[in-house]
């Protein structure tokens, strides 16, 4: 699924039904892949669980619903000292999963 597929589901989990307009200008206005806030806000909104855990590969960061009928664990591995890529993208995952449940 492309990044801009994700943020789309995410967008529409998020706020209730709402589409993002299918222009890709959107992203550089509300873009939960890249922008820390809008991933915090994209989290809080939809009352998601953020929590690391040390594998072989890294440390995978994992997101889930916090309430019954949520989605599973989206998760993502980073490697290093900067984990926010990997924070961001398991948030908008996780986001997307929700928004597909509810189509």
């Amino acid at each position: 699924m492309s990044d801009f597929e994700l943020t789309r589901r995410a967008f529409k989990s998020a706020f209730h039904g709402a589409e993002l307009m299918d222009d890709k200008d959107m992203l550089h206005k509300w873009s939960p892949l890249t922008d820390d806030g809008d991933a915090f806000r994209l989290m809080a909104a939809l009352n998601l669980n953020l929590g690391f855990d040390g594998t072989e590969q890294g440390v995978e960061v994992a997101v889930m619903a916090v309430w019954d009928g949520g989605p599973d664990a989206v998760s993502e591995v980073f490697e290093g000292n900067d984990a926010a890529p990997a924070m961001r993208r398991a948030i908008v995952r996780a986001a997307a999963a929700m928004g597909e449940a509810h189509d």
